[in-house]
């Protein structure tokens, strides 16, 4: 088995075309799922660990990267992460990935568009089942996302998505939702106007 350092060389490095999908065949193809698994669950936690922590030996292989190449390496494992998802949607109930975990401490802002793209999509198909726990915890997570300004607006489409969907079973989703709505509607670009209407619609036919 190849180390995380020779999966990140290998995989993670390839500057190809169409590099998300090539390298999900290859993942696919060559078992090294929950290597990337435990790749992108080590480059989330490494921004929310102790600095002693991040001294460890356990560490060591993303500490001598630096901090560009980390956030590089986890968009990058979040980007075929997605792939992988559309491509077969049980993995996301795989526990070893610890989806819900990685949703409500990523700091990663890149990470986050597939994650919220992910989240989206697995709620409207009903893919990802979830406790009342888990669903009110990431309702707090994603209401933080969509109201920091630092955050793309392509995370903050996918993130009403997931309230919309949350909202069918939570009053709290409820109230967040109405919020978004209402910051949203600021002085919102011709697109999200276009994505406002289209929200109004969908919620009028619940």
């Amino acid at each position: 088995m190849m180390t995380k350092s020779e999966f990140i060389d290998r995989y993670i490095y390839t500057f190809e075309p169409d590099f998300a999908n090539s390298n999900r065949d290859r993942i696919l193809l060559e078992e090294t799922l929950y290597q990337l698994f435990e790749i992108l669950n080590d480059g989330i936690q490494y921004d929310v660990i102790s600095t002693k922590e991040r001294k460890s030996d356990y560490y060591q292989y993303l500490s001598e990267r630096g901090p560009v190449a980390r956030q590089q390496i986890v968009f990058r494992c979040a980007y075929i992460l997605e792939k992988i998802y559309f491509y077969h949607p049980p993995l996301l109930q795989d526990p070893k990935l610890n989806f819900v975990e990685l949703c409500l401490i990523v700091k990663n802002k890149s990470a986050m568009r597939h994650f919220s793209k992910i989240l989206a999509t697995a709620l409207q198909n009903r893919q990802f089942p979830l406790t009342s726990e888990q669903r009110e915890q990431l309702i707090i997570a994603l209401a933080g996302w969509a109201s920091d300004p630092q955050i793309r607006v392509a995370v903050k489409v996918w993130v009403f998505e997931c309230f919309i969907e949350f909202q069918k079973e939570s009053e709290t989703a409820r109230e967040v939702i109405r919020d978004l709505w209402e910051l949203f509607s600021i002085n919102p670009t011709p697109g999200m106007v276009v994505r406002l209407k289209q929200w109004y619609k969908k919620m009028a036919a619940l």
